[in-house]
């Protein structure tokens, strides 16, 4: 519907009247504008959110640049898909939680329902960002209880803090009522024809789980999740270098978020809590498209980033270090020239237009 509305506007402002209807190649013209430009905003959004979390500034420029090199998000760039977009809003809503962490206010989880009403009416599997406004609710009171008492861990002041306005309060309702109106109003249907729209989406988690075969989900019989995602997918979308040591990053900074107890790991564990209910879902599902994963490479990157600082200041030894430092540009080499090498195809002319060409002038009419 954004497309849409967008695209009239733009239509009717560049033909100067008003266009009450697009073609399909215009509808896929705006779709692919809002791509590039998402995938142009993942650069900066992934750089603020480094930052936040205590990520030093040449490594926050590590991690901006892997995600403007990635093949994965160069290709979904030039496509108007679902997981461009959600990729844009799963970081905003990361940085939007870490600063509600910071500072709180109720402007605050109003726009935090309104990025998770646009997530949920962009794809219904974003559903589970409905639990992010209390997970932060519930935060926010683990920090105030650390701060009235410092020798309290975090897990000692939840057991100590809890109660019922934990989880119903203000600023989660507004949270809840945003996200609920939004996604109504980007998803009409749902009240329009609810019985379309739940056949629909009876079909789509059929054919999700795998109950019902379907030509198109064929390549993924007898495939094992995760394991199809690490040695099939990641390593197109990113490289095998990188897809072993980001992968790794992103398990040890769940591990950290989770083993610390301090305002700082809080901070961390909020942001895994957006990519690790992505994950749940996506590596648990029959399906495993390659778009499927390219909401995980900015925090991927991210995770990387921190994981080596972490270690290049945690070993004392300048032997390793010199092999931790070899290893970072081995795969900052090898994600580039991959992402390069991949952004040279856009500068060939379209192969289906050269073959329609080939047929004109060698195969009689």
């Amino acid at each position: 519907y954004i497309t849409y509305l967008l695209g009239i506007i733009w239509y009717s402002i560049s033909e100067g009247q008003f266009i009450n209807q697009l073609t399909a190649e215009q509808a896929i013209l705006i779709g692919r504008y809002l791509s590039a430009i998402c995938g142009t905003l993942l650069i900066p959004f992934v750089f603020v959110l480094a930052k936040q979390i205590g990520i030093s500034k040449p490594y926050r420029l590590i991690a901006s640049g892997q995600t403007t090199i990635f093949v994965g998000l160069i290709q979904y760039s030039h496509f108007a898909t679902f997981e461009i977009f959600l990729t844009t809003f799963y970081l905003l809503i990361s940085i939007l939680s870490v600063s509600i962490l910071n500072q709180s206010s109720l402007k605050k989880y109003l726009l935090l329902g309104l990025l998770i009403g646009l997530s949920v009416g962009t794809k219904i599997v974003s559903i589970y960002l409905l639990a992010i406004p209390f997970i932060l609710s519930i935060m926010e009171r683990i920090m105030d209880i650390s701060q009235e008492n410092s020798d309290y861990s975090s897990f000692q002041a939840f057991f100590k803090s809890i109660h019922y306005k934990m989880f119903f309060n203000k600023k989660i309702s507004i949270a809840l009522i945003t996200a609920g109106v939004v996604f109504a109003i980007t998803n009409p249907y749902f009240i329009l024809d609810f019985e379309s729209v739940q056949s629909s989406l009876k079909y789509e988690r059929e054919v999700a789980t795998g109950t019902l075969p379907v030509f198109y989900t064929r390549t993924f019989i007898d495939t094992t999740p995760v394991l199809f995602q690490l040695k099939s997918v990641l390593p197109f979308i990113s490289g095998p270098l990188f897809t072993i040591f980001g992968t790794l990053a992103t398990v040890a900074m769940l591990i950290w978020s989770l083993a610390q107890s301090n305002q700082k790991s809080l901070k961390v564990l909020v942001v895994m809590a957006v990519l690790y209910g992505y994950l749940i879902i996506h590596l648990s599902s029959y399906v495993k498209w390659t778009r499927y994963m390219i909401p995980v490479l900015p925090f991927m990157a991210i995770s990387f980033v921190w994981m080596w600082e972490k270690l290049l200041k945690w070993i004392k030894s300048k032997t390793i270090q010199i092999i931790l430092a070899t290893i970072i540009v081995m795969i900052i080499f090898e994600v580039g020239m991959r992402g390069l090498s991949f952004f040279t195809l856009y500068t060939q002319p379209d192969s289906r237009v050269e073959a329609a060409t080939w047929t004109a002038e060698n195969i009689p009419q």
